[in-house]
């Protein structure tokens, strides 16, 4: 792509081409291509055609259209450029608020167990990618109960607080209507698994 352009645009072969996106890459070619026409495509009103039959007269026109599209040229070039600069900005701007908020949960002490296991009916406190905490939700998914899952990654205040309530540091933990009833095979009343296939679940939550 970079051979393709023409010297008009030749300062801008510094950029990192694989970082650009699709709008940016579709505009700068578009450019490049305006630049490199003579006399450009036809973009000005219908009576240049009507000055033009005469050489004498048409000159001036054709190198107005070439000015013109070549001005075009750059504008589009610019603005392609411009779209990925505010597009990486929002990208960097995306990752650091994501970046704070994991920060924020995992310093967070305000944050209660006991408020998210009473306000929902079940509780599954996951953190991935744990194969017994995918587990445990596909099995309640499959068994067509509403539940909550709840991120608790290791260091954050959710898991300290879980570890102290269980006096077990893994997880899952899943909860139900207040009760801890396990992991994903064992623990609490007798896991996730076992207590779906005897129905124990689907009994504690009709009681």
């Amino acid at each position: 792509f970079r051979s393709t352009l023409p010297p008009q645009l030749s300062a801008w072969q510094s950029f990192s081409w694989a970082e650009m996106n699709p709008l940016a890459f579709a505009l700068l070619p578009l450019g490049s291509l305006l630049l490199q026409q003579p006399h450009g495509p036809q973009l000005l009103p219908r009576q240049t055609h009507a000055v033009a039959a005469g050489a004498t007269a048409g000159a001036p026109h054709a190198g107005h259209a070439g000015s013109f599209c070549g001005t075009a040229a750059v504008a589009m070039a610019l603005a392609g450029v411009a779209v990925l600069g505010a597009a990486r900005r929002a990208d960097r701007a995306a990752r650091r608020s994501q970046r704070v908020r994991v920060r924020a949960m995992l310093d967070d002490d305000d944050v209660s167990v006991e408020d998210i296991i009473g306000a929902n009916d079940i509780v599954a406190f996951v953190m991935p990618p744990c194969p017994y905490c995918a587990k445990a939700v596909a099995a309640l998914k499959e068994s067509g109960l509403s539940f909550k899952e709840v991120q608790a990654p290791k260091g954050s205040a959710l898991r300290k607080q879980l570890e102290k309530m269980t006096s077990s540091s893994s997880v899952p933990k899943v909860y139900v209507k207040g009760k801890f009833v396990g992991g994903c095979n064992d623990g609490g009343l007798g896991g996730v698994l076992p207590l779906l296939k005897n129905g124990k679940i689907q009994e504690m939550l009709s009681s």
